[in-house]
């Protein structure tokens, strides 16, 4: 999600005259910020810092432990919109950085949020803070567009959504996400990965990990069990090793699927547990048969490649009506899965060999394995 910045740029000849900081006169204790920072700052934690409307931050910034930011309505803060900078705002457990509302009586989205453009550095990081009460006008509470550290981190009493990512993150763990308005994470396909562990997200029903449709061709990944499921919102080509962990579900909107193996050598490792099973299904509420268009494998598609201790349900939407399609495929191992409810057959097989292990077929309006060889 793209903002643009005219206003900053504005704010800045407007009051390119004046002080970036200016002391309340009835508090020495108060920061009033209402001007962009073009040099080298620090925050320190005996202030209280008030951002009076959108202010860009265009050098290094360091925020002490224990510092609070305080936002009145309208504001937010950006970074690296026009220089390269490194955001330095890592907070401790006793002493964590809070971005918060100006208001006495704040509700989700009183303030605009954090924005990270491209010249934000990679070093830049966020630990122990937390963001409260963002998202005005439907923005997300914090918007990146590269990436950063951001760890131990809480996001709470959002408007909407919560983080909306395009590259994902250097490291993104122990991070706490509750009370938003809708999905905690939106998120582009190809930065999935970046998705650490030890991380608590809550949403409500419909919403969690929003994964944006894309390729993913680089050369290996792992999809990490979240709190909460991710929503698949398009169609993903995987054309890359991809490992998918135990417990994981995934959830696939009307027009979504994911597709292995259709360029470039692909390995899927989907190896779940009897009791951490791997779950592909539909995003609907009341799901039913061809919800979603289903799992495709194709000729490219490694022959160590194995689904086990999986549930693949509600699809066949498109194409060949199946929950699993085998395209040219040779040695796929399918193994100890549940396949059911599918608008067509259960697995459609086109001129394949593939191992079937001991798996379990119901409710498939067509039959459970259509074979073609």
């Amino acid at each position: 999600m793209k903002r643009y910045i005219y206003l900053p740029l504005a704010m800045l000849v407007i009051t390119s005259l004046f002080s970036c900081e200016e002391k309340d006169p009835d508090n020495g204790n108060i920061i009033i910020v209402d001007q962009d920072i073009s040099e080298p700052t620090t925050w320190i934690s005996s202030k209280t810092y008030v951002i009076e409307y959108g202010v860009s931050v265009n050098a290094n910034l360091i925020i002490e432990p224990g510092t609070v930011i305080k936002f009145k309505s309208g504001a937010w803060l950006d970074f690296g919109g026009y220089e390269n900078v490194t955001l330095t705002a890592n907070g401790t457990v006793e002493n964590p950085i809070i971005f918060t509302s100006y208001s006495s009586n704040p509700a989700p989205g009183a303030w605009q949020g954090l924005w990270f453009y491209g010249n934000t550095l990679s070093n830049s990081s966020m630990t122990y803070c937390e963001i409260k009460y963002a998202g005005q006008d439907n923005f997300p509470a914090m918007n990146f567009d590269t990436k950063i550290t951001f760890n131990n981190c809480k996001i709470t009493d959002i408007k909407k959504n919560g983080i909306y990512s395009l590259e994902g993150f250097v490291a993104f763990n122990g991070n706490t996400i509750e009370n938003v308005g809708t999905h905690a994470i939106d998120i582009a396909c190809e930065a999935v990965h970046t998705l650490g562990s030890n991380n608590s997200i809550t949403c409500e029903s419909g919403y969690g990990i929003k994964v944006r449709a894309g390729n993913l061709d680089g050369t290996s990944a792992t999809w990490k069990k979240q709190t909460v499921p991710y929503y698949i919102d398009g169609g993903i080509w995987v054309d890359q090793d991809l490992t998918i962990e135990p417990g994981t579900n995934l959830k696939f909107h009307a027009d979504a699927w994911i597709t292995f193996g259709a360029t470039n050598n692909t390995t899927l490792n989907a190896i779940g547990t009897e009791t951490e099973q791997i779950i592909f299904t539909s995003a609907a509420a009341t799901p039913a048969p061809g919800a979603w268009a289903g799992l495709f494998f194709y000729t490219n598609t490694s022959s160590n490649s194995k689904m086990e201790y999986c549930v693949v349900e509600f699809a066949g939407k498109e194409n060949d009506n199946a929950n699993i399609t085998l395209i040219d495929i040779n040695g796929l191992t399918i193994e100890n899965c549940i396949i059911r409810k599918s608008s067509g057959y259960g697995i459609f097989s086109w001129n394949s060999t593939w191992n079937d292990i001991n798996n379990t077929f119901e409710d498939n309006a067509l039959g459970d394995i259509y074979w073609n060889n």
